[in-house]
């Protein structure tokens, strides 16, 4: 038997293979960008419900003397009350004002009032943020222009960003006082640790739940394609193989019999195979024939002498 170099059932089976890991990618990628977007969108719901809750209960007309002036007022240590509860109860990194002044590498940003946890009152108060404290070199001239653009833009906004206090997705909303002016920024940033552990986790599982059914197809694909095609199409190479070699040197027309094991696939390789038997068939009988008329001439030769 012919050794073929490229096995119909290792054919398909590299082929099931890399079509179910191609489709694994592409749903992968698809299902990565859908999640996303859903799973920062409802970050972003979430922070902004926080931002105008918050924003409602801010006076900036106070706000902004307070900057002015450099002294806190009452209203300053209430909405000091209100974000320190709010860093307490909701699952939020950090929620501060700020005022954004330019992408300078230091002194880029004026911190106005933050949210303080427990821990940190009782463990870092000498390193707590107090109005009009500036930030130094805490924000690259990158994040600074972040914050800048977005207070700029006069809307609510949304944007990555990395600093010594670790990588945050932020929400901003530009404060204004009774003149229309813009005061400070409020602010609220979530841990992107937490969104991409998410992310990952979700991805992981719907990459796993598409893995499985993968293998569950190639497995039945791989069985079916088997028995209804690859099996009996090697019975039929076997046959055809088999029949090739009693064609050598073979002078007896009725010695080329072809034997082609019944085939029940139902589909074109039992055409095929009914096809090879008519076909070997037709030429066991020409040659018969062919026969008949080369051996006449020689009995008239004989008679004629």
């Amino acid at each position: 038997m012919i050794r073929n170099r490229k096995p119909l059932n290792r054919s398909v089976l590299i082929g099931t293979i890399a079509f179910i890991l191609l489709l694994c990618l592409i749903l992968g990628i698809a299902q990565l960008y859908s999640d996303r977007r859903m799973l920062y969108s409802r970050y972003e719901a979430y922070i902004e419900s926080i931002l105008h809750y918050v924003a409602a209960d801010i006076d900036a007309d106070d706000l902004a003397e307070c900057m002015h002036t450099g002294v806190e007022s009452e209203k300053y240590h209430a909405l000091q009350t209100l974000l320190d509860q709010f860093r307490a109860r909701l699952n939020i990194h950090f929620i501060y004002v700020i005022e954004p002044l330019n992408t300078e590498p230091t002194d880029n940003i004026r911190n106005v009032i933050a949210g303080v946890s427990a821990y940190e009152y009782e463990n870092l108060a000498d390193q707590l943020v107090h109005l009009n404290m500036l930030t130094g070199d805490s924000y690259s001239p990158e994040t600074a222009g972040k914050y800048l653009k977005a207070y700029q833009s006069g809307k609510l906004s949304f944007f990555e960003e990395i600093s010594q206090w670790g990588d945050d997705y932020t929400g901003l909303l530009p404060l204004f006082d009774s003149q229309g002016n813009r005061v400070a920024a409020l602010c609220v940033d979530v841990d992107i640790a937490e969104i991409h552990t998410t992310l990952r986790n979700g991805i992981l599982r719907w990459l796993g739940l598409i893995l499985l059914l993968g293998v569950g197809f190639i497995t039945l694909f791989y069985l079916w394609t088997e028995r209804n095609v690859i099996k009996p199409i090697e019975r039929l190479e076997a046959s055809a193989v088999d029949f090739a070699s009693k064609c050598k040197n073979q002078r007896d027309p009725e010695a080329l019999v072809i034997d082609v094991p019944p085939l029940h696939s139902e589909n074109e390789v039992e055409s095929l195979s009914k096809a090879v038997v008519q076909m070997s068939e037709a030429m066991r009988d020409y040659l018969k024939g062919t026969s008949k008329n080369l051996t006449l001439p020689q009995t008239l030769l004989r008679k004629t002498l």
